[in-house]
């Protein structure tokens, strides 16, 4: 019996999760700063592909979190196709999310609209992409959920939420004179943005988090929300999941 075939037990909520890496060989281009060629000059540590699957009486919801910069509509939507035909998962319930580290790749062109005249391969990087990397997280992200698929085991899930309010701010940084602007790539030495005033605007504070334990009572796998920028690695050209 294969994966997408596994018969849940009746009464019962079943999860299945799994990880695969998908950090980049050296010397890609890591999206994250528009018109900035940055090839990837060392791993910090690695990006992965998380998948989760969800399972009642045979309905699916389908999570997918890839440690990119960004993943464009034509990218999710050959994803949610390849799911539905390997696996069968209607592609509406397939959920796909990208972490937008800005040190990291792109999955997917997103920059050049498609009508500009084809430029030298050694420019594809000004497209904000490289399409042999697009390829390989795509199959990485399959194969993740494949395994995901194959972890499906019982579970209780429950949720919760938690109020942390002093890691995210709002880019809106009002000057000394009054004027408003937003915080550079850089922090100016050796005190920092001392032009700033104060940081003012709305953030959204709530840490959400859904826990899917097993028989055992162990974690098997926990969703997380937080609304927060990765941009701490960032612009240095260092492969990090941030």
């Amino acid at each position: 019996m294969t994966a997408a075939q596994k018969a849940p037990a009746d009464g019962f909520l079943l999860a299945g999760s799994a990880s695969v890496d998908i950090t980049p060989n050296l010397g890609v281009h890591l999206a994250g700063a528009v018109g900035l060629y940055r090839p990837a000059r060392s791993v910090l540590d690695p990006l992965r592909a998380r998948a989760l699957v969800l399972d009642s009486d045979g309905r699916r919801l389908c999570f997918l979190a890839l440690d990119v910069t960004i993943i464009t509509a034509d990218y999710t939507a050959r994803i949610r196709q390849s799911l539905f035909q390997r696996f069968g998962l209607v592609p509406e319930a397939v959920m796909i999310h990208a972490t937008q580290t800005h040190s990291a790749p792109a999955v997917g062109y997103f920059m050049v609209d498609d009508d500009f005249p084809a430029m030298p391969s050694e420019f594809e990087w000004l497209r904000g992409s490289e399409k042999v990397y697009s390829a390989y997280a795509v199959e990485r992200a399959i194969e993740a959920m494949g395994l995901a698929l194959e972890a499906l085991e019982p579970v209780q899930i429950g949720a919760g939420s938690g109020i942390e309010g002093r890691f995210a701010f709002n880019r809106r940084a009002v000057k000394r004179d009054g004027t408003v602007a937003m915080p550079g790539r850089c922090w100016e030495e050796p005190a920092g943005p001392t032009w700033i005033r104060y940081l003012e605007g709305p953030i959204d504070p709530e840490l959400g988090v859904v826990c899917l334990r097993g028989a055992d009572g162990r974690p098997e796998a926990l969703l997380l929300n937080y609304t927060c920028h990765p941009v701490h690695v960032f612009p240095a050209p260092d492969v990090s999941a941030d």
